[in-house]
């Protein structure tokens, strides 16, 4: 049994601040012409964070993150919720070998997922009533894809410049 090291910390203490600030983002005003692309930054952290640590930050807790966003987005309460948790879902369950993939291919899943899961989420809206006809599917799962690599470094830096472990890694 191995001790765990005096210089670690906690995960959540890199997360939960990384997990506002992305909130923040998230709820923030934008010109219309940059809102309606906006892709979703909480997926990228709870996707970052659930690669590193699978025990604690997973299905679960990301359908937990989902009602807060629904909550503070004034979405009808559940459907983030379960775009966030089903993307987590599919990504943790279908790609076992997630965290050994480059970087470039960890984008192009992210990128395929969220498309698949937006379409999925649109189609709920719709059948509920709430959802509104907009074709641009595309644009904010690529430009998601396309964040990953900046994100997943800028996490990676923030959780060792405060000692948080991070298994798994792949030097790219």
């Amino acid at each position: 049994m191995s001790l765990p090291d005096q210089n670690t910390r906690s995960i959540f203490f890199v997360f939960i601040p990384v997990l506002i600030f992305a909130l923040v983002l998230q709820i923030i005003r934008l010109p219309e012409s940059i809102d309606v692309n906006r892709p979703n930054i909480i997926i990228l952290v709870l996707i970052f964070f659930g690669r590193i640590n699978p025990k604690r930050i997973n299905v679960e807790f990301a359908w937990l993150v989902g009602l807060i966003l629904d909550l503070l987005t004034g979405a009808p309460l559940g459907i983030n919720a379960f775009l966030l948790a089903t993307q987590i879902y599919l990504i943790t369950s279908q790609f076992k070998r997630f965290p050994q993939y480059a970087v470039w291919q960890q984008s192009f899943i992210i990128c395929m997922v969220n498309v698949v899961v937006n379409v999925i989420g649109y189609w709920f809206e719709h059948i509920i009533g709430q959802g509104t006809y907009d074709l641009n599917v595309w644009i904010p799962s690529v430009v998601l894809g396309v964040l990953w690599p900046i994100v997943y470094f800028l996490l990676l830096i923030a959780c060792r410049s405060f000692s948080v472990p991070v298994n798994n890694e792949k030097s790219d």
